[in-house]
């Protein structure tokens, strides 16, 4: 994330580069999605998230318990 013009500017990516990140199938991220682990946003036809927040939940799903 980083600022331009005092807006803040994330890296879009598309589920399959989101599902390989966190290594899971691209139907269960949109069982992330539809249970808001993850917030999506859709333009031009696809579904876009936000790389960081894709990121942060990854990092919380391989902490051992």
């Amino acid at each position: 994330m980083s600022r331009q013009s005092g807006q803040i500017v994330t890296t879009p990516i598309d589920r399959k580069v989101a599902a390989a990140i966190l290594s899971i199938s691209q139907r269960t991220l949109d069982r992330y999605i539809k249970s808001r682990v993850l917030i999506s946003r859709k333009a031009k036809g696809r579904v876009w998230l936000d790389k960081e927040e894709v990121e942060a939940v990854a990092a919380h799903e391989h902490e051992p318990r």
